[in-house]
């Protein structure tokens, strides 16, 4: 071989292992990123924009997807890069035509960047247009070509280009410019939309239009002739006016939006787009009309049973250019007041233990535990009546005496279990009041326990089912560990909430064949400063709750009055549902006391079949009714030790204590009393007494205040007697205080410390009770 030979041979090994060396450092390269922050996006349960808040850099930029829009592609590949499929990132026919035309000008008339090198411009945060920097994006295009598809590099384009003010990215663009999704663009929209990244600081909506839309229509008879679309179509895009200026993007979920908002990238949940505008139309429309009266805020959400889903979610009144009344703050997560809310779960979790019957009475009379003195909403009493009235009514002092003879640490307890984390203080710092609005809960737990409520219900006949958390992401649907409820208990305690009072322009919804069941439940919080509802179908549950975030009372603020109408407005507009299915097992058939509710016992006059709760057949028989003996036309008792066999006659009866009957014969004009005792005939010790004290009860510590001038307050003591004209007489530790007829009412001040009161009916019954008075001084 020649010494010419050898040399071209080492000559090509040289070149070829410079040119390894090279594509070597070029797949050391690494591809650009673009390490870029982006907008927290909330999607609804079909993709459709729920709401949005701009990124960290003040960019309104969206994540980029996969989706694809014809449209826009097709326009901004013949506007910037019509050869994009088939150059390496580089296009020579550009570069060469901008090269001639740079040198023929004299300055710089063209650049010749194709997308691909567009992309790395982004990247590198728009550097100087000097000659280094040029062949620099040429050499970061083709390393960018050689590790992704032309379908990668068009998707970081069309997400990350320019359109004007502080809008990148088509998607962020086509809200902000024309209020929709991108795949909804028409061809004059996609056509203006491609004009803007060529030169977004010079051409944009707000300025130089008619270059804007000589441009646009340029792009559009180009698209026409490379047979996009029709003439006929061409025609109409042409007369397509220019948007006018930038939209704000949509705020449907904005407090569901501030929940997410740390986070970067697409959320896609399980709410509904129609339905939450529709939900927000309605409580708007509701918050003016209570705006009037000082009441600012208001929070409501929308549960699908089965699933669990979230289909609306109303944090609370949208801010507007007047934000002093908190409206940032999520209603939805905030713990509030319960009032009454509490009620129906109580009810509930004593049914399922057989401890309480749905028609056995509860009392409803004066009472005073601890120092601490319930009264209902109406400030009456009517002595007893049935637990499924009472939690229908809504009645305070019944809920508390359940509370008391269910524990307040069992129910405590219960409340824990099934998902509520208010509770924050140990339960004896709640004592009794807990049922009454003592603790604070929110309306997503509150509405949750109400979901799982009727969900156990749905699931009577599979009580092997797991049941699923609500939640408002879709996919997040984790199974719950929270307790679930007793079906039969569930019936019940739906039954007697569909008998809850209705607002005034639902009050006659059973004589419509349309009108739809609805278990619901209000409440109050003391000094009306929370108003709630919840209602449960068996397909949804919405909770409503209005008020003032600040925690303002205003009149009128009750369950009732402000939550109830907004709840029932909202359950038209989600679609109707039979009623919930009775259980086929845990439901039993027994005989009880039409007068008592209970079990019936053999003292009872008549029993009736009826069903109740299987744990409920083990409960105790009725104790209400008496057997005793009086004269032929029972008008006096009578006993053996007084008469004689053949002058009695057996009589069956239900009877009440004396401080229940004193209020239940108000509204019973029915109810028979024991007849007195015959003149002859005295009243054995065994007898049930005819008169009771209603305050204080034994052993009670009474505060006393001390009045302005500076004298101790009066206490109202207050007795009942089953003879309206039997007179009693009123003693102090031994000495006489006065004596009472009918209205057996005496205010007295006792000095601080242990006293006895005596009380004597003139036939000589006596009744003692013992108390403590406690004043500021001790």
């Amino acid at each position: 071989m020649g010494r010419g030979n050898r040399r071209k041979n080492q000559r090509i090994i040289r070149g070829g292992g410079i040119f390894l060396f090279l594509g070597f450092l070029f797949w050391l390269i690494p591809v650009i990123e673009l390490d870029v922050p982006y907008s927290k996006v909330l999607l609804d349960r079909e993709g459709r924009l729920l709401s949005a808040v701009i990124s960290a850099d003040e960019q309104w930029r969206f994540p980029p997807t996969k989706e694809r829009y014809e449209k826009f592609e097709a326009a901004i590949l013949r506007m910037e890069d019509k050869r994009f499929y088939s150059h390496i990132g580089v296009d020579p026919i550009a570069l060469g035509r901008a090269i001639w035309l740079n040198i023929r000008h004299g300055r710089i008339k063209s650049g010749a960047s194709t997308i691909t090198m567009q992309v790395v411009r982004i990247s590198q945060k728009n550097p100087p247009r000097t000659l280094w920097e040029k062949c620099k994006e040429m050499f970061l295009a083709l390393r960018l070509e050689s590790a992704q598809s032309k379908e990668e590099i068009l998707n970081r384009y069309i997400h990350n280009a320019p359109f004007g003010g502080n809008t990148v990215g088509i998607e962020a663009a086509t809200w902000r410019y024309f209020g929709r999704s991108p795949s909804d663009l028409s061809w004059a929209e996609a056509a203006m939309l491609a004009v803007l990244p060529n030169n977004p600081s010079a051409i944009h909506i707000s300025r130089n239009r008619d270059q804007l839309r000589q441009k646009r229509d340029r792009l559009l008879k180009t698209l026409h002739n490379s047979g996009h679309f029709s003439a006929s179509d061409l025609e109409l895009a042409l007369l397509e006016p220019l948007p006018g200026p930038p939209k704000a993007l949509p705020r449907n979920t904005p407090h569901l939006l501030d929940r997410m908002r740390a986070e970067e990238g697409r959320t896609v949940t399980t709410i509904d787009l129609a339905l939450q505008r529709q939900v927000h139309q309605r409580i708007l429309q509701h918050h003016e009309r209570l705006s009037g009266n000082q009441i600012h805020n208001i929070a409501a959400i929308v549960i699908d049973v089965e699933s669990g889903e979230v289909l609306s979610y109303f944090g609370n009144i949208p801010a507007s250019n007047n934000t002093q009344h908190s409206n940032h703050v999520d209603i939805i997560r905030a713990p509030r007041s319960t009032g009454s809310i509490l009620k129906p779960l109580l009810y509930a979790a004593m049914l399922e233990t057989g401890e309480l019957l749905p028609r056995e009475i509860v009392p409803d009379i004066p009472t005073s535990i601890g120092g601490f003195s319930p009264k209902n909403y109406d400030r009456t009493f009517v002595g007893a009546l049935p637990a499924s009235e009472a939690l229908a009514r809504s009645r305070n002092v019944p809920a508390v005496w359940m509370l008391r003879k269910y524990g307040v640490e069992r129910f405590y307890g219960r409340l824990k279990n099934w998902g509520m984390s208010t509770l924050s203080r140990p339960y004896s710092e709640y004592g009794l009041a807990l049922i009454l609005g003592g603790s604070e809960g929110s309306l997503w737990e509150l509405s949750t326990i109400y979901r799982n409520l009727a969900w156990s219900l749905n699931h009577a006949t599979h009580p092997q089912d797991k049941m699923t958390t609500v939640h408002w992401k879709q996919g997040h649907a984790d199974v719950s560990e929270n307790d679930t409820f007793d079906p039969a208990a569930a019936w019940f305690t739906m039954e007697a909430l569909l008998e809850v009072y209705r607002p005034r322009e639902h009050q006659n919804w059973r004589f419509f064949q349309n009108s739809r069941k609805v278990a619901w439940k209000t409440g109050t919080s003391y000094g009306f400063r929370d108003a709630w509802a919840i209602g449960m179908t068996p397909d949804t549950v919405i909770g409503v709750w209005v008020g003032n975030a600040s925690g303002e009372g205003r009149a009128d603020l009750t369950g009732q009055k402000a939550a109830a109408p907004i709840l029932f407005d909202l359950f038209g507009l989600v679609p109707g549902s039979e009623w919930f299915n009775k259980p086929m097992e845990g439901i039993s058939v027994v005989e009880i006391c039409p007068h008592s509710g209970m079990l019936a016992s053999i003292n009872c006059p008549d029993a009736e079949l009826a069903e109740i709760p299987l744990r409920g057949s083990e409960s105790l028989p009725c104790h209400y009714c008496q057997r005793f003996h009086c004269n032929s036309g029972c008008t006096h008792r009578l006993h053996a030790q007084c008469a004689s066999i053949d002058q009695m006659q057996m009589q069956k009866r239900f009877v009440l204590s004396p401080s229940m009957e004193y209020y239940y014969t108000r509204k019973h004009s029915h109810y028979r009393k024991l007849p007195p005792w015959n003149d002859n005939c005295m009243e054995t010790e065994s007898d049930n007494k005819p008169m009771s004290v209603i305050f204080p009860r034994n052993n009670a510590d009474i505060y006393l205040p001390v009045e302005i001038d500076g004298d101790l307050g009066k206490i109202v003591f207050q007795a009942t007697h089953r003879s309206l004209k039997k007179t009693i007489h009123w003693h102090l530790n031994d000495e006489y205080m006065g004596s009472t007829t009918r209205m057996h009412q005496l205010a007295l001040s006792p000095k601080s410390g242990p006293h006895r009161l005596t009380l004597v009916d003139e036939d000589g019954n006596i009744i003692v009770r013992r108390f403590q008075i406690q004043t500021k001084e001790q």
